[in-house]
């Protein structure tokens, strides 16, 4: 996260000619991963809910 925000800053400097401080990058790559935390949270919770168990084998009627 912090080397894609140091990216980000690169491409803001180059395209827009806007430089940013490095406490805002640091800011901006705490939030990216706090974000990337909470999605992947998210996404191992509904699968752990999706399981199905195993309730044995049955014999057909």
């Amino acid at each position: 996260m912090i080397l894609w925000s140091l990216w980000r800053r690169r491409n803001t400097k180059l395209w827009e000619s806007i430089l940013e401080q490095c406490l805002h990058v640091m800011a901006r790559a705490k939030e990216v991963f706090s974000l990337w935390q909470f999605a992947h949270k998210e996404t191992h919770n509904r699968k752990q809910t999706s399981r199905i168990e195993n309730t044995g084998w049955m014999h057909p009627l």
